[in-house]
């Protein structure tokens, strides 16, 4: 059974970074470091590897553009739509600078995997389980060379000799994934990073036919 979106939020415009840093400047000044490095960190990885999302025709936010996606974008995915694309990193904006905490799920701290799951919540009000591990087995597996926006990828634990899976991001294109770094927080990195790079697994999809009645609320 497929299964079709009938809603979902699309926010105006993402931020812009300076309301941001004034919130957070209320906050701690750590806070308000990590978002600020989390975001400098963003715009370079983005004006490197995908120019195309770049707006240098404006100075106020969106600091980038959902790129349309090529014919051999898998249709069943929810982000072959470009508003849920759009929100997507949208959602991502609103957490970078986060600090990781291992069982975290909230604006005090995260982990990888419920960054993952509240992200894909939030935007595509999917269920995702709450374990890297399990949501790795929960989506179709996905090799390197077919990876494409909104796919989850998945990595080893820092120990990258036990392969199994112990670390789960977002991925973008072109090598640009969003995730949540026990070093650095909600951060943009990218696969070329030789410490992701010797960890990296496989990546995983969503799809609406097979998950419809199992994860989708």
């Amino acid at each position: 059974m497929a299964l079709t979106i009938t809603s979902f939020t699309v926010q105006a415009r993402v931020p812009d970074p300076r309301e941001t840093i004034k919130v957070h400047s209320q906050k701690s000044s750590a806070t308000t470091i990590r978002r600020i490095k989390a975001l400098r960190k963003a715009r370079e990885i983005f004006r490197k590897y995908l120019p195309e999302y770049i707006d240098s025709s404006v100075v106020t936010e969106p600091w980038w553009k959902t790129a349309v996606v090529g014919s051999d974008f898998d249709w069943r995915s929810p982000f072959y739509s470009s508003a849920i694309r759009y929100e997507l990193l949208a959602k991502i904006y609103e957490w970078l600078g986060t600090r990781y905490r291992y069982g975290g799920a909230s604006r005090r701290g995260i982990d990888c995997s419920a960054f993952t799951k509240r992200i894909m919540q939030a935007v595509l009000s999917v269920n995702l389980p709450r374990v890297s591990r399990s949501q790795a087995t929960a989506l179709v597996r996905i090799g390197e060379d077919s990876l494409q926006f909104g796919d989850l990828i998945f990595f080893t634990g820092t120990n990258r000799k036990i392969r199994r899976v112990g670390h789960v991001g977002i991925y973008i294109g072109n090598g640009v994934f969003a995730h949540a770094s026990t070093g650095r927080g909600v951060v943009f990195s990218h696969l070329s990073d030789g410490h992701y790079r010797k960890r990296f697994l496989f990546g995983g999809r969503i799809l609406n036919a097979e998950i419809a009645g199992t994860f989708w609320n």
